[in-house]
């Protein structure tokens, strides 16, 4: 047996074969590994149940259709949490629980990067499969953390073993393997992690809070497509009946896609940062000064603090030069040593404040 195959035979199946499913939600889940990650309390989990809930039902994903079928859920971590949630989305569509081709399972406790825990979730896929009669087109594991086993997620090597999995799982059911995972310790710095997680991901899907309480997502990476598809939704409280009583869930509503964001020239957003520095050392000085006056020194120092956000003191000392001969220029202030004196300008904003 040969160990490789010819053009011709790759052409061949292309055109006769059956299709490999490939998509399951368009611009935003392929089949194959992905990450959904984010913060704590940001909807990681509350997207995750949402989308079982709508790729096993065929209803829309935040305006998209689905490949529609089965799907396993891999709890790594309190697996009734997750069982009451998946019930509770379900019950907010407006579904019968019992009709959707959804499964759940706990996470193997050796980790997914083990050749035994990716044979037991396959056979878990395998079953669903039979008693549904509906392919499994996605497995959720909520979390990486959770099932990762008793290795460090620091470890590239023992990241590549579980990203292998996840992607040998992927390829045989032809499903997208979807990982819900944390944000690193700083929660800017990325996926926690090693950057192979990152890197041999299909998908990578963020979720964060906005401001006024919104949430929303970006796929930060699609290997086979463009990336950037992004939308909104909200968390809201439900109670899930049962037999003991009212249990209080959290479900995700209003998913919706967001209008894309046109790409910004670097000579627009650089302009848009130095007017911003600006106004942002407008509004120092007028804080500062003092009949009219201010040191420049303080206004520096002032501005310096404020803008601590910047990558170094040298990028904040450009920034105050930038907006100092911005306002030079448009004559809203005059320089004599250490005085700066602010004076009325044909600016508005300027005329307001000094008038």
């Amino acid at each position: 047996m040969t160990a490789f195959v010819t053009l011709a035979e790759v052409e061949r199946a292309l055109l006769h074969d059956k299709p490999r499913r490939r998509i399951i939600i368009p611009d935003v889940l392929p089949a194959g590994p992905c990450l959904l990650y984010g913060p704590s309390g940001a909807g990681k989990t509350g997207i995750a149940v949402r989308t079982a809930a709508t790729v096993a039902a065929d209803l829309q994903w935040a305006g998209k259709s689905v490949n529609q079928g089965s799907v396993l859920y891999v709890a790594g971590e309190d697996i009734e949490g997750a069982k009451i949630r998946l019930v509770a989305a379900a019950r907010d569509l407006d579904l019968q629980p019992a009709a959707l081709p959804v499964g759940i399972m706990e996470a193997p406790p050796e980790g997914l990067g083990t050749n035994a825990a990716r044979l037991a979730v396959l056979a878990a896929a395998k079953d669903l499969k039979e008693e549904w009669g509906h392919p499994v087109v996605l497995i959720i594991v909520d979390t990486l953390a959770a099932s990762f086993g008793p290795k460090s997620q620091d470890d590239a090597s023992a990241a590549s073993e579980y990203m292998s999995s996840a992607d040998k799982i992927a390829r045989k059911m032809e499903c997208a393997f979807l990982i819900v995972h944390h944000t690193g310790k700083d929660q800017r710095n990325g996926m926690r992690g090693s950057q192979v997680f990152f890197d041999r991901a299909d998908a990578i899907i963020r979720v964060g809070k906005g401001k006024l309480g919104t949430t929303f997502g970006k796929v930060e990476k699609m290997r086979n497509g463009p990336g950037g598809a992004r939308f909104s939704f909200d968390i809201a409280g439900i109670n899930v009946e049962t037999a003991g009583g009212i249990i209080s869930g959290q479900v995700v509503r209003n998913l919706n896609a967001c209008e894309p964001v046109e790409p910004e020239s670097r000579e627009a957003g650089k302009d848009r940062r130095e007017q911003t520095d600006a106004a942002v050392a407008l509004v120092i000085l007028q804080r500062l000064a003092v009949n009219g006056e201010a040191s420049k020194n303080a206004w520096q120092n002032a501005c310096f603090d404020a803008w601590a956000d910047k990558p170094s003191s040298n990028a904040r000392s450009r920034a105050f030069s930038t907006a100092v001969r911005k306002m030079q220029a448009e004559g809203s202030i005059t320089i004599n040593g250490d005085i700066v004196s602010m004076s009325v300008s044909r600016n508005p904003a300027h005329n307001e404040a000094h008038t």
